[in-house]
């Protein structure tokens, strides 16, 4: 048999166990249950005190925002804190903060120093430490939150005996096909997400969406041994508190628990997001990740260069056009599916252009991302792994 040949019949081979493996993503996220929060009176008797703690750098444009919408919960405001830990912005961020603490009595502001550190771990780990509330609730900067969304994440810890609790994340709508192949590659990690904590093998959450106990926190020793990756404080967190609390971890799934953060719009800042992206995963070397990861790379490849080879008039077409079929199948169902459940968009023909750019994409980054040791973030120039 030719190599060519033998390269088609791989393509199809690695294409429907890809399709396989998407439909298990779909079972598991179907069977997770939609939450139902607790009414708002019950909370305001039972719920423990809650700190809301957002780290910032030069997030002028959004910082208001934020804060409008974290201050528009439906809970009492003497029953949760939101705390703002300035990570040596370079804009006016801490002054429209601090002009907003004479607006909403609880709000702060921290400002952290040189001597404390820099980076989102460490501004994190400076508002936590000063934080009040017996649950910890986490997100960004560049987020708006629905009005019951804090009343989410406490329903679970009024229903469950659970330490973290992490939620879905999803895009603002915008126009364009950047956006919208950042909606369809959000609602695949989500997807993935959910469908893992549903087996009861978390190993994905997002900090935009994030909350945990503090007692739970300070027992695990916070951030420790994470602070020479600059990003993966979410990802970080959940592997230290499934290892201490295997059974303690949550996944929300409901519409009102969603968080929608803004899209990157141009290409440099989405080339320096996926490399930071890549930097949490260069952490973890399990076989099933590793191999996962290995899979995926290899799938993509094989779509690219089976079609050169056909280009060329080489190669078996129907072969190609089986394994396409299944990828481009299983792909839409899930895909449709989670758009639909995280109530956002979904363009079929914006799903085509990213399902024939995203195996472009995943070549690129995953060789580029492995070389590649330095990324530029938010004014800073970072190392991916700050021990290199």
């Amino acid at each position: 048999m030719e190599f060519t040949q033998l390269l088609f019949i791989a393509f199809v081979i690695l294409a429907f166990v890809y399709a396989i493996a998407l439909l298990i993503i779909l079972i598991g996220w179907s069977g997770l249950t939609h939450d139902q929060a607790v009414e708002t009176d019950l909370i305001s008797r039972k719920a423990p005190f809650i700190s809301v703690v957002v780290a910032a750098r030069n997030e002028a444009e959004n910082i208001v925002q934020l804060i409008e919408s974290l201050a528009n919960q439906d809970l009492d405001t003497q029953k949760y804190e939101i705390i703002i830990a300035d990570d040596h912005s370079e804009d006016n961020t801490t002054e429209l903060v601090q002009e907003l603490t004479h607006i909403h009595a609880n709000l702060q502001l921290i400002r952290c120093s040189d001597s404390f550190g820099s980076g989102k771990k460490h501004a994190l780990s400076r508002a936590i430490e000063s934080a009040k509330g017996d649950i910890i609730v986490i997100t960004d900067a560049d987020c708006s939150h629905q009005s019951s969304w804090l009343r989410q994440h406490l329903s679970v810890y009024l229903k469950k005996e659970v330490q973290m609790v992490s939620g879905p994340v999803a895009f603002t709508e915008k126009k364009g096909f950047l956006t919208a192949f950042q909606e369809m590659e959000m609602a695949c990690l989500m997807g993935l997400t959910g469908a893992m904590f549903a087996f009861n093998k978390p190993f994905l959450s997002n900090g935009a969406n994030l909350s945990f106990r503090k007692e739970a926190f300070v027992k695990i020793g916070g951030f420790v041994d994470q602070e020479h990756y600059p990003s993966g404080d979410d990802i970080f967190l959940l592997h230290h508190f499934k290892n201490e609390f295997p059974k303690g971890i949550y996944f929300i799934k409901n519409p009102e628990a969603i968080v929608r953060t803004k899209p990157i719009q141009h290409l440099l800042g989405f080339y320096n997001q996926r490399l930071r992206w890549a930097s949490k995963w260069k952490a973890f070397t399990s076989l099933g990740n590793t191999m996962s990861a290995v899979g995926i790379f290899i799938l993509n490849a094989l779509q690219i260069i089976t079609l050169i080879f056909l280009l060329y008039g080489v190669g078996n077409a129907e072969l190609w056009m089986t394994a396409m079929s299944l990828r481009l199948l299983s792909e839409w169902i899930l895909i449709r599916e989670l758009s639909m459940d995280l109530s956002q968009r979904f363009n079929t023909l914006l799903f085509l252009a990213s399902y024939l750019f995203y195996p472009f994409y995943a070549v690129f980054f995953g060789i580029f991302a492995t070389v590649r040791k330095r990324y530029h973030w938010k004014g800073r120039m970072l190392k991916i792994n700050q021990n290199d």
